[in-house]
Parts: structure tokens; sequence; C-alpha cells
């Protein structure tokens, strides 16, 4: 049966929710997380096996989802790197503890005493070699093994509802075999056009019409049976085998004020009226959010939240939009192995690639700057300074110029490849001497001096400077020439001589420092005052005028704060009292 699909119009698309795919880039992540722990491992949370806050917010500064730093401030622990932590041990990049130990008889989770993440190195390295096609299927694949069931796990980065998972641990969804479902579900968007908005009510039509068992086959109404009834089966005895309705996991809640009303769920059975859009159709939504959403194969498109009878939305993803990007992976396309590396005359280096260059980028590393990162693009620059120190503590690798041009499989532009000669040999001169005297010969008996040191000079092509190999030796045999030489130890700022004669000759007096001026001598008297205010500017007034007449010091500032001497508050209220034309209160 052939499926008419029919796009979504674009002024249908405006009214949703729109989420674009890549958003996050779970293989650049992986390449990250690996680095950040590889230094000195990350502890992982006592409880809960988590991340802890403080190296989460580390991590959300360099992995790809942008709501990972508010998503740690919410929670207290990482969210997005979390779920990329495991990612890593399921493809054996690094290894941690989840299983946990019960610490005390009253434990009811299991506590992760000392579990620190660890790099695997052989692994990563074998990692880093395999092609990126290779990387991103085995990405894939550890996502299709994973455990959780869509039916009743939420996404990882998309909110939204699931079916209550109470009794998920028994029952037909119990014995769904969701590895093969996911695998075969991929198989089908792969056979879908690509870059149009395709409605999630045809695909889940298409899915009825080509594959109705695919996600609940009703061979899981089974149930298993228990050793013993095995036993009795295998000696003839006849056994009473319970099978289970197909839906028997699935209830539905009404809703009320935006939540579940509990105890009155409505249990969805094989008669029920669309059963297959309830609860086929919910997970085939459910399943878009999560795999093919994280690696980038699709864009959805949400309802937005309307007050429904029911709690859980029917139509939660509206439409989606499949990428090209879906294909090369599932498909392996020999287009996502394809990584160009270009060097420019103005040392840049733009790297484009399908799938993310770590090996590349590991390569490049060393010798270059990241200046800007946009997609399947990456603009590097070739860095003066990081090549010089490689070269200097990696005397026997292979050389820089070689490197970059078999990355690059294309001749290097001329100024590069020059100046990229001239960085390395800069490197290859720096010389560290130890237990050597460094002579200096001035004057026109410099070249007798030289052939007088005979086999002790190591090195007699600097100029006017000589290496000797034997310091002690070498100044007794200029005193037995009667050359008088002297020993100079340098400062550390000063590694130059004052001098213009032979060697043996005084070294100039240095200038001493001028002599500091005397310093100004002063005298500093503390006295305590206070203050007198009054809502009343008369009453200040007046208090100055008497205190003044009687010998007392004392200042009017700004007809507000009357300042008197702390010795004088005696005066001051024995001046109160005589007052008589005001009434003090205080």
């Amino acid at each position: 049966m052939t499926t008419k699909w029919e796009p979504v119009p674009d002024s249908r698309i405006a009214e949703l929710i729109t989420l674009p795919a890549g958003v996050v880039n779970l293989r650049r992540d992986l390449h990250l997380f690996v680095s950040f722990v590889r230094p000195e491992g990350l502890k992982r949370s006592h409880r809960g096996n988590t991340i802890p806050k403080g190296p989460a917010l580390k991590l959300a500064k360099i992995l790809s989802w942008a709501g990972e730093a508010d998503a740690v401030d919410e929670n207290d622990r990482g969210s997005w790197s979390n779920f990329v932590s495991f990612v890593a041990r399921d493809l054996g990049l690094v290894t941690f503890e989840v299983e946990g130990k019960y610490l005390g008889y009253s434990s009811s989770a299991p506590s992760f005493p000392d579990n620190v993440i660890e790099v695997v190195e052989p692994r990563v390295t074998s990692w880093l070699a395999s092609s990126p096609s290779a990387k991103e299927r085995s990405i894939l694949d550890s996502l299709i093994r994973r455990k959780g069931n869509e039916f009743f796990q939420h996404a990882t980065l998309v909110a939204g509802e699931r079916f209550d998972s109470a009794g998920c641990a028994i029952g037909p969804a119990s014995r769904m075999d969701l590895a093969r479902i996911r695998d075969r579900l991929l198989g089908i968007l792969c056979e879908l056009p690509t870059n149009v908005w395709l409605p999630i009510a045809t695909l889940i039509d298409h899915v009825r019409a080509t594959a109705p068992h695919l996600i609940l086959d009703p061979a899981l109404r089974k149930v298993p049976l228990e050793d013993w009834q095995l036993r009795q089966k295998k000696r003839g005895l006849q056994i009473d085998e319970k099978v289970d309705d197909l839906y028997w996991n699935f209830r539905e809640f009404p809703s009320e004020r935006g939540g579940r009303v509990w105890g009155k769920e409505i249990q969805l059975t094989e008669k029920s009226s669309d059963g297959f859009r309830r609860v086929e159709g919910r997970f085939l939504q459910y399943f878009l959010q999560e795999i093919p959403y994280l690696c980038g194969f699709v864009d959805l498109a949400l309802e937005p939240r309307h007050r429904e009878s029911i709690s859980l939305p029917l139509n939660a993803v509206a439409a989606f939009r499949l990428t090209p990007r879906l294909k090369q992976v599932v498909r392996r396309e020999p287009s996502l192995d394809e990584v160009s590396v270009t060097f420019l005359p103005n040392f840049e280096v733009l790297v484009v690639a399908q799938s993310w260059p770590d090996r590349e980028l590991a390569t490049l590393s060393p010798f270059t700057k990241l200046m800007k990162e946009d997609g399947p693009t990456h603009m590097l620059r070739l860095d003066q300074k990081s090549i010089v120190a490689f070269v200097a503590k990696n005397p026997n690798a292979p050389s820089v110029k070689s490197t970059l041009q078999s990355l690059s499989q294309k001749p290097l532009p001329t100024n590069v490849a020059s100046e990229l000669d001239a960085w390395s040999g800069h490197a290859q001169k720096l010389t560290i001497f130890d237990q050597l005297a460094l002579i200096e010969l001035r004057g026109p008996s410099s070249v007798e001096l030289r052939a007088e040191l005979g086999s002790l000079a190591a090195d007699d092509g600097m100029g006017r400077f000589v290496l000797a190999t034997d310091p002690e030796r070498a100044i007794s045999v200029l005193e037995q020439r009667l050359r008088v030489p002297r020993t100079v130890t340098h400062t550390e700022d000063r590694y130059h001589a004052d001098w213009d004669s032979e060697a043996g000759s005084d070294r100039k007096k240095a200038k001493s420092k001028p002599e500091p001026k005397p310093k100004r001598q002063a005298t500093l008297t503390t006295e305590d005052l206070i203050g007198c205010r009054s809502d009343d500017p008369e009453l200040l007034r007046a208090l100055q005028k008497a205190l003044v007449a009687a010998g007392r010091s004392c200042w009017l500032v700004e007809g507000e704060l009357l300042v008197v001497s702390a010795a004088d508050l005696s005066q001051v209220r024995a001046t109160l009292r005589k007052l008589d034309d005001f009434e003090v209160f205080g």
C-alpha cells in the first residue's frame, strides 16, 4: 500500500512550536567530555550517581546544549552532561559504577561512594582512528540499545507527558523488543522525503498500514511461564497460560487544571476506539522526540498546550521534517566520511565536514587556535608560538610541514610552507647549556685568546663569544698566559658587560642612588568633639552666643549643627538651663 504524503503548509507550521534539528552535537560533546575528564577524572555524586553541580557548570560552558546551565542551576546536577556521560560509558570511552551499593538495612536506593569517571585510553585511541561514519553509527547503535521505554520515559531534551509507569515492569510493554522496533522505525523514516514538513497523522496511518504489529506485536499478550510451570509443562501436565490484553499497560487520565485526576484513570484495551492512534501513535511521537531529535535527524513542530479532556495530548507532535543526515548515518553513506582541510595564504585553516571532524581537529590542535565553529565549517589559524613550543618539546616528531601537508593532501601555500620551516627552525635552535663557561673576547688579541683556549672551546662560532667545556681549566689557562681573567656573575636583570677593553679589565662602578630628601616633620593632636542638633535654629544660635560669651570654643555648621569640645559638655548643659526663652527637651 502506497501512502500519500501531503506536505504541511507553511501557514500551519507558523502556528506551531518548532524545534530545529542540530541543537546538540552528541559526537562533538563526547570528544569534549572525554577531554574534560582525562586530566584527573570526575567524581560522580554519592546519591543519584549524577554529575555534581560544580563540574556540570564547567561542562555547560563547552557542551553544545544551550539550556544546560539553566538546567544545572534548577536541579543542582548535570542534565545533558549526565546523559553524555552514560553514552560515553556505553561506547566504552569511559568507565564508572552504575550498580551502586545499599549501605544500611533501611536504604531504599543505592549509593555510589568514590565513583570516579575514568577514561579508557586504548578505546579512545581506536575510536579516534575510526571513520566518521563508523563513529556516528556506533553512537546511533548505543542509543538504539538503551533500555528506557519511550512509552514511559521522558525525552532527554523535549518536555512532555508520558504514560503512567505503574506496572510497566510486567505486561506486554515489558516484553517489547525496543532495539528491533527503533531500528525498524529508522528504516521506515529513511524511505520518506527529506526537507519537507510531513503530518504526524500520516506517519501513524503509514505504520498502521505497513507494519501494524511492529510496536506492539500480538505475541506479546502471552505471559511467560515461570520456572515451575515450565517444569510441569515438560512433564506433560496442562498449564493454564495467561494472556494479557495488548494495551494492559496503558491508561489515560482525565485532565483538570493542567494536571491528572488520579483515581479516575481510563484503562485502554484492544477494543478501545481508535486504539492504535492512542497507543502506538503516541509511541511514534515519543520516538521522534528522542533518538531522531538527539541525532539531528528531524525538525519537530509541536502543538501549543491547550486544555484537553485527557492529560496525554494525542498530537503533541503535529508535524516533522527529516534532514539528509538521517540517511547518511543510518545507511553509512560515503559522503559522511568526506573532510576537507584547506590552508589559506593568510595562515587560516578551513575544515569542512558533514560529521564533526574530531580526528582532524585533534591533529591541528597543537599548531592552531580555533577562531570560529559554524555547523560543518571550522575556521582555525596557525599559531607561531604553539608551533615553536611543539617542536621544542617533540624534537623527534615528524616535521610540522609534512604533518599538515598529509592532512590537507594538497600543496601548502608557498608563504605558509616557508614560515613553517622558519618557525620550526627557531624551535630547533633552542639549546640549553649546563656546566659551561661563556667567555667574551675583545680587543686586537681576541684571535690569540681563542687559540690559547684550544680544545677547551666547545663552540667558537658565536662571534666574540666562546663556550668553554671546563670553566676552571679555562680560567687557569688564561691566567697562565697572563690574561688575568675575571669571573663575572650577572644579576637577574643584567646580562651584558659594561666594559669595552680586553678580558681582565675592571668593571665600571655603578652609579649610586641619590640621597632621599629629608621627610617633613609635623605634630598631630586629636580632640574629642560632640555635635548638638535642633529643629529650631534660633536655639542653636542662642546657645552658641552664650558659650562664646563664657569663653568656650564652638562652631555652628550651616545653622543645623553646633560643634563643641567634649570637655565642655557640662558647660553646654548648664548654659541650656539658663536660656529662659526656650524649653529644651532631650
